[in-house]
């Protein structure tokens, strides 16, 4: 209830989905930023918020007080966006501070049962799909964007 309550209300606050962009693409909290956690394995924490976003790591240290509020498909002891929480804690140890990152309990699961604003994919087309074995489609789009030489 508290995430819903800052979701409506609360200006600055950043929802972070770490599921894979085609869980992504189904269905998201909206306004969410897309950052999948293997492609940050892959590619690295600022590559992909770069993709996500080019404004997302302004957002981040920009509001430095409202929270950053983490999910993936279920909130459990050793998902994805427990070890996000940690990556990002690292990358940004001098600005971002503990306080402000939450995960969602129940993650995505539970943010649909209890009626969450979710975005759907015929409202939202601005995801590309990519193959479930290769990154080649992000980092094509990196590569474009300049993010990454080729």
């Amino acid at each position: 209830e508290t995430a819903k309550r800052l979701h409506r209300d609360e200006e600055g606050v950043i929802f972070i989905d770490v599921r894979d962009r085609r869980d992504f693409v189904a269905g998201h909290i909206a306004d969410a930023y897309c950052t999948p956690l293997p492609e940050i394995i892959d590619f690295g924490l600022v590559n992909v918020f770069m993709s996500a976003d080019d404004q997302l790591i302004h957002k981040l240290l920009k509001h430095r007080t409202k929270p950053i509020i983490v999910y993936s498909e279920v909130a459990t002891p050793f998902s994805r966006c427990r070890a996000f929480c940690r990556w990002l804690l690292r990358a940004g140890h001098q600005t971002i501070k503990v306080e402000r990152v939450r995960r969602l309990r129940g993650g995505i699961f539970g943010w649909k049962h209890k009626d969450g604003p979710v975005a759907r994919p015929l409202q939202d087309t601005s995801y590309e799909l990519m193959d479930a074995d290769s990154n080649t489609s992000f980092a094509a789009s990196l590569i474009f964007q300049g993010v990454l030489a080729d």
